[in-house]
């Protein structure tokens, strides 16, 4: 969208700025634009090709949203899904207990109806009547009704998404942590599930278990009803839901960041509490994965911002020219 853009311009304006006040080091921005042209030219990248534009549009709107395809993206959502604590064996969650899940996007209620007809798909046996999906904000968070909201349920499912790294200090986050002990105090199992941004789950540690999902776009249909093209959606939190109810498939996420503490004035610390690559197993919830396995993950994402930097680059050989002449 025009808007996307604009942000996206904003973005390399202000990190061009940086580079040039000095605030991020001009030789870094050089190196990460060359190890990419570097790559690029050992892939042909840089040769002038031709290509037909229209057969390449209309392969794409052929191949690029095709059942195969988001199946693959399914696959790949459940191994990025990752657990940094489970206590007690909170998870995976049995349905033949009763849980509430409060969601934060009315589009998370199709996305555990699409997670519960994967996982009848994978074989495991779901009681979907054990399971309740409740809003957090009616249109606030109103404490007092969740907590009696919860009453009757085993299992207490809390999903928050983070956009902010910085801002730690919603007065909800404290609601949070309060009906977590609450639900502690009434002998239930609680689980944080934190989408987008992973550095606010260090304010839930009370929680019995917690697990990142880094998107919190949900869907609106049932994918099963489509047979050819399907409409985008986000496949992250359906792989979390369909993650907390089995264990056939493996946790086998790990942090692409560090998770630092938070002090009691809700200000992020320079403690480590989960190390970059941590991430636990179900089947061995003491064994973690080694660092060494997300690199895959460390890859894309370095990948990512290395493109950045191209743009970044351009955006400041552009300005300079602009000055000189």
């Amino acid at each position: 969208s025009a808007t996307g853009i604009n942000n996206f311009k904003t973005y390399i304006n202000n990190v061009a700025a940086l580079v040039n006040n000095g605030t991020i080091d001009s030789n870094k921005v050089d190196a990460a634009v060359r190890r990419i042209l570097t790559l690029k030219n050992k892939r042909g990248l840089l040769e002038e090709y031709n290509v037909n534009i229209d057969e390449k549009v209309a392969n794409a709107l052929n191949v690029v949203s095709t059942v195969e395809n988001h199946n693959v993206e399914f696959e790949i959502a459940k191994k990025a899904i990752t657990m940094l604590k489970n206590e007690n064996n909170t998870l995976p969650i049995s349905t033949e207990e009763k849980t509430i899940i409060f969601y934060e996007y009315s589009s998370h209620l199709k996305a555990l109806d699409n997670a519960i007809a994967y996982l009848k798909k994978a074989g495991t046996e779901v009681n979907a009547d054990n399971i309740t999906m409740a809003p957090f904000y009616t249109p606030s968070l109103d404490l007092d009704s969740l907590k009696e909201q919860i009453e009757g349920y085993d299992n207490v499912v809390l999903i928050r998404a983070q956009y902010e790294a910085e801002n730690l200090t919603d007065p909800d986050l404290d609601k949070m942590v309060e009906l977590i002990d609450y639900a502690h105090e009434q002998n239930k199992k609680v689980v944080m599930m934190e989408a987008h941004l992973p550095y606010e789950i260090a304010k839930f540690t009370n929680a019995d278990a917690l697990v990142l999902t880094y998107l919190a776009n949900g869907i609106r249909f049932m994918i099963d009803d489509y047979d050819s093209s399907i409409p985008k959606y986000g496949p992250n939190i359906i792989a979390g839901f369909y993650m907390l109810f089995t264990d056939k498939d493996d946790m086998n996420g790990v942090l692409p960041v560090n998770i630092y503490k938070v002090d009691e004035n809700d200000q992020i610390t320079d403690e480590v509490i989960f190390k970059r690559g941590f991430g636990l197993h179900y089947k061995n919830v003491n064994e973690t994965n080694n660092p060494a396995t997300s690199d895959n993950i460390i890859i894309n994402i370095i990948m990512l911002l290395s493109n950045m930097t191209v743009l970044i680059k351009t955006s400041i050989y552009m300005k300079k020219l602009l000055l000189n002449n």
